[in-house]
């Protein structure tokens, strides 16, 4: 009898702990309606990415000479879509390589966006810090692409490793297994907003 009225005690103690007066706010349910509504996309790109980027590039390698080379980059909303132009110009002339690429944000992925080459290849990037990274491979090799924006000025890096390893160490006594990868190029140079 007495751990029948010790329960019904515990019970009201519960019941009275979970129930709110009317005029006190009510804790998020984890099972909202505005949970279960579908994710909106993620924000913007920050307006001071947009403008056309000029400046030089350089590309060299253990195994490559030093190439200099004109770079542009053509960033701006693209009307009645949620989408930027993200269009890469290389060299000038009779070399000059225009790739209309468009930048997309992903839903519900805050600061991750898609560079679509609108050829089929669509690669992930993710902004953070005023900077957008970017990884992937092609062939044999792999590339990690950075630009930073710094004010009126984006430095651009792509840093091309072999996608196979050069060494695995470790892997012994609790040590993971690590691996290195060999370096190929560096891409890299500067870019300033023309007004």
């Amino acid at each position: 009898m007495r751990s029948i009225h010790l329960l019904a005690a515990c019970l009201a103690v519960l019941v009275l702990s979970n129930t709110l007066r009317a005029d006190e706010p009510r804790p998020p349910s984890t099972n909202d309606e505005a949970e279960k509504a579908p994710k909106e996309p993620s924000p913007a790109l920050p307006a001071g990415w947009h403008g056309v980027w000029k400046g030089a590039c350089t590309v060299a390698g253990p195994q490559r000479a030093r190439l200099e080379f004109p770079m542009e980059l053509h960033v701006a909303p693209i009307k009645g879509r949620t989408a930027w132009t993200w269009q890469i110009i290389y060299g000038a002339g009779a070399k000059r390589q225009v790739r209309p690429y468009e930048l997309l944000p992903v839903a519900g992925s805050e600061g991750h966006f898609r560079v679509d080459e609108r050829n089929g290849i669509i690669i992930d990037a993710w902004l953070h810090g005023g900077t957008l990274y970017s990884r992937f491979e092609v062939g044999t090799v792999s590339i990690d692409a950075r630009y930073t924006l710094r004010g009126k000025r984006l430095d651009v890096s792509l840093v091309t490793t072999q996608v196979a390893p050069s060494a695995t160490t470790g892997g012994k006594d609790g040590v993971p297994p690590v691996k290195a990868f060999p370096f190929v190029a560096l891409q890299s140079g500067t870019l300033t907003k023309s007004e």
